[in-house]
C-alpha cells in the first residue's frame, strides 16, 4: 500500500464526517471532506485521491448522480467509490450501484474498527488493481514490440488483441482484426503451418505456436505467428533446381550420345535412326511413358509403343532435295504425375536441336552423294560441306559461283558478281581480313579457311558461312586459279550456342548442388564431375581427368556395384 493514501468523504452528516476524519487520520491516512456533490467533484478535479466514501443522499444530488459523473471521466474511471448509507441497502439499490460502478457499501452506524478495516481493504484492492494494470501494460508493451506477429485469442476463438507485426502479417487494420474470428484450430501441443490470405489477396504461409495465458482476468490463448513464406519458397526452389538438374542431365546425355552416333559416318541411315530414336524417351520428363518416331524422307524409325494418341511434340523441317523430316514425341499413356504443360520449353529446344543435327547430317550425306555422282565438283568442296563451289580465274580475277553459292547469298540464278562485289557481302569489319586471305592466296598460294558472317542480298539476313580456298598451279608452278567452297553454317552455330548454353547451365547447376554430380561412359570412365566429388573423395582434379568411378567404391561393395552397373548399361535403365 502506498504511504499516506488520500481519502475523500462526501457526506452531509457532520458527526459522521468528524468521526471518520479522526479515525482515518489517526491511522496515518490523509482525509478530504465535502458536504455536497458539487464540492466533492471540485475536490476530485483539483487533487488525486485513492478512495471515495460517498453518501447516498446529498443536498444537491444523489450518490448515483455523483458516481456516474466520476465514471464518465477517464482520469477517475478506476478510482474506488464506496457508498455510505444510513439504512440497509435493498438488493435493487445494490444492483443499481454496481451497474453504475460502485465498489461497495458501508451502512451506518459503523464502528471505528470496521470503518478503518473496510477502508484499508478497499485501498489494498486498489493497489492490487493498479499493479495488475501495470503488469498488463508491460505485457502489452512487450508483445507490441515483438518482431513476430502476436495475437491474444479468447476461448471462443475471437481475437482480443493484435500487435503491429500481426497486423502487418494479415495485411489488415487493428480494428478489422480485433473481435474477428481467428479461424484456425488452437492446440498448445504443436507448431503448425497455415496458409493466410491477406487483405490484398496475397497468400502467405505462417508458422504459429499457441500457449495458454490470461487476458484481462480471463483464460485465453496467446498465438505467435512467424511468416515462413520465403523459407517454403526456398524449399520449393531447391526442389525445382534438383528437378531441373535431372532434366538437364538427361538432355545433355541426349546431345552427347546422339552426337557420338552421328559422327559414325559408316552407319547406314536406317540403322542410325534406330539408334537415335531410342535415346529420345529417356530425355523426357515422363520417360516411363514417352515414345518417339523419327522420319527423314522415306526412312522412318520409332520406339515400340509409338502411337498417334496422347499429347505430342512435333518438330518438322525441310531436307535438302525437297524431302521432309520430322521428330515426334508422344505420351500414349497417361503420366504417373500429370504436369502442365506436357512438354516444357527445354524439351522443345532439345528436340529442335536434335532435329537440326539430323537435318545437317542428312543434308551433308545427301550433298556427299551428289558430289559422288558429279564429276566436275571442286575437290576442295569435299573438305567443307560440299554446299557450294567457287573459282577465281587469273589473271582476269573473274569470279565464278555455283548455284548453291548464289542460293546462300540470295543472288538470282545466272548472275555472277565480281570479286569486289562478292567481298562487299561481308560486313565492313570482316572485309579487310577476307581481302587479305584472297590476295595472299593469289600472290603466294597460301590456302585459307575462315568462318565469318555475311549479309544476304535479298533479305539482308546476317548468316554464318565457312569458306575454304586454295591456289591451282599450272605445270610451271604459276598460279592460274583459286578455287574453293562456301557453306552456310548458321544452323550449326545456333546449335553450338544452344549446346554451350545448356552445358553452362548444367555445370552451374551441378556446381551449386551440395551433393556429387557426375556422368560416365558405359565403361565407367568419368567424363564430368562437379567439385563435390573431389572435395568428398579428396581426389586431385588436376590428375587423370578420365578416372573410373570404381576407385571411389569400397572394395567390399565393388563387385556388387559393377554387376549392377553393367546390368543397367546393358538394359539402358537408370543406375540407383
Amino acid at each position: 500500500m502506498e504511504p499516506n493514501p488520500v481519502i475523500l468523504i462526501v457526506d452531509n452528516d457532520p458527526g459522521f464526517l468528524a468521526t471518520s476524519v479522526r479515525v482515518l487520520e489517526n491511522a496515518g491516512l490523509r482525509v478530504s471532506c465535502a458536504e455536497t456533490a458539487a464540492e466533492g467533484l471540485a475536490i476530485l478535479g483539483r487533487e488525486a485521491h485513492d478512495l471515495v466514501l460517498l453518501g447516498m443522499t446529498l443536498p444537491d444530488a444523489t450518490g448515483f448522480d455523483v458516481l456516474r459523473d466520476v465514471r464518465s471521466q477517464a482520469r477517475l474511471a478506476n478510482l474506488p467509490v464506496v457508498f455510505i448509507s444510513s439504512q440497509k441497502v435493498s438488493p435493487e439499490d445494490q444492483a443499481t450501484g454496481v451497474d453504475a460502478g460502485a465498489d461497495g457499501y458501508l451502512v451506518r452506524p459503523i464502528s471505528d474498527t470496521e470503518l478503518l478495516a473496510r477502508v484499508r481493504l478497499h485501498l489494498r484492492q486498489r493497489e492490487l488493481a493498479e499493479r495488475l494494470r501495470a503488469s498488463e501494460a508491460r505485457f502489452r508493451k512487450l508483445i507490441e514490440s515483438q518482431a513476430d506477429g502476436v495475437l491474444v485469442v479468447d476461448r471462443e476463438g475471437t481475437i482480443q488483441f493484435a500487435n503491429p507485426a500481426a497486423v502487418a502479417l494479415f495485411g489488415r487494420t487493428q480494428q478489422d482484426l480485433v473481435d474477428s474470428g481467428f479461424g484456425f484450430p488452437l492446440d498448445s501441443k504443436q507448431t503448425r503451418e497455415v496458409e493466410i490470405r491477406r487483405a490484398d489477396g496475397v497468400e502467405i504461409i505462417a508458422e504459429f505456436r499457441v500457449n495458454e495465458t490470461e487476458w484481462e482476468g480471463n483464460p485465453a490463448w496467446i498465438v505467435t505467428l512467424n511468416d515462413v513464406t520465403e523459407r517454403f519458397r526456398a524449399q520449393a526452389e531447391r526442389a525445382r533446381l534438383f528437378h531441373d538438374l535431372g532434366e538437364r542431365v538427361k538432355e545433355l546425355r541426349l546431345y552427347h550420345e546422339a552426337s557420338e552416333i552421328l559422327r559414325k559416318e559408316t552407319i547406314p541411315f536406317d540403322e542410325l535412326l534406330e539408334n537415335i530414336v531410342r535415346l529420345i524417351p529417356p530425355a523426357m520428363q515422363h520417360a516411363d511413358c514417352a515414345e518417339a518416331r523419327i522420319t527423314l524422307g522415306d526412312l522412318s524409325a520409332a520406339t515400340p509403343g509409338f502411337g498417334d494418341d496422347g499429347p505430342a511434340l512435333t518438330i518438322e523441317f525441310a531436307l535438302r532435295g525437297g524431302g521432309e523430316g520430322r521428330v515426334e514425341v508422344v505420351y500414349p499413356r497417361t503420366p504417373t504425375e500429370k504436369v502442365e504443360p506436357a512438354f516444357i520449353e527445354e524439351e522443345r529446344l532439345a528436340i529442335d536441336a536434335l532435329a537440326e543435327m539430323l537435318r545437317n547430317v542428312h543434308d551433308r550425306r545427301s550433298t556427299e552423294a551428289e558430289r559422288a555422282r558429279t564429276a566436275n565438283l571442286l575437290k576442295i568442296a569435299g573438305r567443307a560441306a560440299h554446299i557450294g563451289g567457287w573459282a577465281i580465274e587469273l589473271p582476269e580475277r573473274k569470279l565464278l559461283w555455283s548455284d548453291e553459292v548464289r542460293e546462300i547469298h540470295e543472288v538470282p540464278d545466272g548472275e555472277q558478281p565480281t570479286l569486289e562485289e562478292a567481298i562487299q557481302f561481308y560486313p565492313e569489319e570482316y572485309r579487310a581480313e577476307v581481302t587479305q586471305h584472297v590476295e595472299r592466296c593469289i600472290h603466294d598460294g597460301i590456302p585459307f579457311q575462315f568462318e565469318m558472317e555475311l549479309i544476304t542480298a535479298k533479305t539482308q539476313r546476317r548468316i554464318w558461312v565457312t569458306s575454304i580456298g586454295e591456289a591451282v598451279r599450272d605445270a610451271s608452278g604459276k598460279i592460274i586459279r583459286l578455287q574453293g567452297a562456301v557453306q552456310d553454317i548458321t544452323a550449326r552455330k545456333a546449335m553450338e550456342a544452344f549446346a554451350a548454353e545448356s552445358e553452362r547451365r548444367f555445370r552451374n547447376l551441378a556446381e551449386s548442388m551440395p551433393m556429387i554430380v557426375w556422368t560416365a561412359r558405359p565403361d565407367g570412365t568419368i567424363d564430368y564431375a562437379n567439385q563435390r566429388l573431389f572435395e568428398m573423395t579428396e581426389a586431385n582434379p588436376e590428375e587423370d581427368p578420365h578416372t573410373r568411378w570404381q576407385q571411389f567404391v569400397h572394395p567390399d561393395d565393388l563387385d556388387g556395384a559393377l554387376e549392377r552397373w553393367h546390368d543397367c548399361v546393358k538394359r539402358e535403365v537408370p543406375y540407383d
